[in-house]
Formats: structure tokens, sequence, C-alpha cells
């Protein structure tokens, strides 16, 4: 393009580049007052919006009246020539369907590993326990320690005493000789989220699936004729791999088998240094931990919604939750490049009047961070567009 085609492009642009507001849908929809609504934005320039579902929402989400009213502003959007964008959720974050999925199929609600017991034990001394298994056992591990309560050998020097276990009677004697650290790995289901009774297992490709199923199926029954024209996108809200409290780090079934695929060796072998120090192997075993979570969140959540969305000439655009909030999106995130990679458009939520961030509190706001973070998504993937909420 000429600078003067630029120029004039910029004077004018079309509907793809011009403002596309989160539109409130809330209380009882009406034909009527869509339509009015949708006639005045386009009046004011507003090329187009995201039908987003919000708190005080009367028309059941999702439900042939919820649909019928969506095609009625699609229709719309599509005689003005403006941009109608699907909208993932009820709410936010995006993945319960309303609470709906995690109410059918409470197997796939996000879940943590915890470090829920732990004891020292002197060689040759017997320990005779009671174990609470929380939600489900996941490991109980009993590792040698050294000067200062530091967790020696590791991978190699991790033992499972799963076999020890009577009922719920851990009785196990440790070896003469060393000093053992004996922790018990449990899982916990997140309990109420937000606006949901959970929130969605997105380490999980089953669970993602499901999530796809219930919302973005239903949507391309009735409207896949619009997609890659009028209905140009569908927006994602505030994923993350993990939601839990600390200290617990993220956790789904299948993740100790990924682990030793991915790894070459037992997760056993990394756990306890997630929780504890381990001297110079620490960082290593964590990092192994962190990447292979990360990695099957990528995979599941927005691999698999990228890979639907693009077979329907449909964009998957979005943000993920703390993504300038640096300090913890580690935790939310593990790393954001790998989840932008398959996402049609690099995206962000520019919250607040807030710029600068507060060196005294490092888990508020950074908003230097958020969109440095979605340009160079976009440089490093060749993405067409940056947005932001």
């Amino acid at each position: 393009m000429d600078l003067e085609s630029l120029k004039k492009e910029f004077s004018n642009p079309a509907s793809t580049y011009r403002l596309a507001p989160f539109w409130f849908l809330n209380h009882e929809l009406e034909d009527s007052e869509l339509t009015w609504q949708i006639n005045e934005m386009n009046r004011k320039g507003v090329g187009g919006f995201i039908l987003h579902p919000r708190h005080g929402l009367i028309t059941p989400y999702l439900s042939e009246e919820w649909m019928n009213r969506m095609d009625t502003c699609i229709k719309e959007a599509d005689k003005l020539r403006m941009k109608a964008y699907l909208y993932d959720e009820n709410n936010w974050p995006s993945g319960p369907v309303d609470g709906e999925l995690i109410e059918k199929y409470p197997d796939y609600n996000m879940s943590g590993c915890f470090l829920s017991q732990e004891w020292i034990v002197q060689g040759g001394k017997r320990l005779k326990e009671q174990i609470d298994f929380v939600d489900g056992l996941i490991a109980i591990v009993a590792v040698p320690v050294g000067r200062g309560k530091r967790l020696e050998g590791l991978p190699q020097s991790a033992v499972s005493l799963v076999e020890f276990l009577n009922d719920k009677t851990l009785d196990w004697t440790a070896p003469a000789g060393s000093k053992w650290q004996v922790m018990v790995f449990t899982r916990k289901f997140l309990k109420p989220y937000g606006f949901f009774g959970g929130y969605l297992d997105t380490l999980s490709r089953q669970a993602v699936a499901k999530f796809i199923e219930m919302t973005h199926e239903k949507y391309a029954e009735r409207f896949a004729d619009y997609f890659g024209g009028t209905v140009d996108g569908i927006f994602t809200d505030e994923p993350a791999m993990s939601y839990n409290p600390d200290p617990a780090v993220p956790w789904t079934p299948t993740l100790p088998s990924e682990f030793n695929w991915r790894n070459g060796y037992d997760i056993i072998g990394a756990l306890p240094a997630v929780f504890k120090d381990a001297g110079p192997v620490t960082a290593q075993l964590r990092c192994d931990f962190h990447k292979t979570t990360t990695e099957l969140y990528a995979q599941a959540f927005f691999k698999q919604i990228y890979e639907w969305c693009d077979k329907r000439r449909l964009n998957f655009i979005g943000h993920v939750a703390c993504e300038g909030e640096f300090y913890c999106h580690t935790r939310n995130q593990g790393d954001f490049f790998q989840g932008a990679k398959y996402m049609h458009f690099g995206g962000v939520d520019f919250l607040t009047e807030s710029t600068w961030p507060d060196v005294e509190k490092p888990g508020r706001l950074n908003n230097l961070i958020g969109p440095k973070l979605a340009s160079s998504a976009a440089h490093i993937y060749g993405k067409p567009r940056v947005m932001s909420e």
C-alpha cells in the first residue's frame, strides 16, 4: 500500500480496523433495543462489537432465546457492514460455560497439587501416621535430608512410599543412617471461583474439548455461514493454567505420564524440589515441572481452540489473565508466548488508568509490560494485528 492509499484508509478505515467495544449484554434482551443500540454505534463510527454476556443477564445464556437474540445482532451487523465478534463465556474467565460444565463434569474442574503433610524422620526410626487424601492422593515421597534441611540427591534419591500405605495409614521405617524428609502431595479441586463453582482444567485436552463442544459448536450450528465475514472472531477472556491459591502448583491427572515422557524421569523426583530447597539442582527440577505444565496448557487450551477456529475462518482473539502483572504472570501463564503462538491476534487487557507499576507492590498492574508482550508476540509469530480489551 502506497502512502496516499494509507492516508485514505487511515482517514476512513474499514470496519475491521475501527473500534469494536465490549458490548455488555445484560438484563432481558429484546430485538428492538439491540437493533437500536447497534445502529447508534454505527452512526458514531464504531466498526463492530464484541457480544459480551455480563452479570445481570436475564435471558438464559446459550439458550434458544439467547441464540435468537444473537441472530438479530449478527444480521443487523451484516446489513450495516459491521463486525460482530462472539465471546466464549458468560462473564469470565472463559471455560466453565457459565458453571454448567463444572456442574455436569466435576472431574474437569481445575485442581492444584499441594504439599499437605510432612515429617522429618531419623534413620532407623518408624513413622506411622494417618494420611489425609484431600481430593486425591498424588504421591508420598521420602528424600534424604542434609544440612539446613536441604533435600539431597534429587531426582534419583526420591523414594515412593505408597506401598507402605494400608488403608489411609502410612507405616514406614526409615533406612538407617540418613535423616529423611517425608512429604505427602495431594490434589485439591478449586472451590467456587469468580462467578462460577470452580474453573476449567485448562491442562486437560478432554476438558477443553468439552468446553468447545458446549460453546463454540453451538455458535457454529447457527452462525457458521457468517464466519470469516461479519463474524470475524471469538474472544476468550482471562484463561489461566492455575487459579489455585498459593502455594499450590497446577495439576491434571495426565501430568505424571506427560512429565515422564517429556523429561525422562518420574515426577516424584521433581515434586519435592518444587516446594523445598534441593540445592543447585532445584532450578532445573522446577523448570522441568513448570515447562511441562505450560506445554500442556498451551496444547490443550490455546492450540485446540486455535485449530478449531482456524478451520472455520474464525479469528481466535482475546487476552490471558495477568499478562501485565509479571509477579503472578508465571503462576497463571507459565510462558505468555507459548499461548500467544496459538492466537490469531496479539492481545492484552489495558486495565485502569494506571501506567507505571507500583514497585512497592509487585502484584499490582503493570500496563507497560502487557502491551509490550502482545506486540512482541505479533512480531515473533507474524500476527497481522494487536488488540486491547
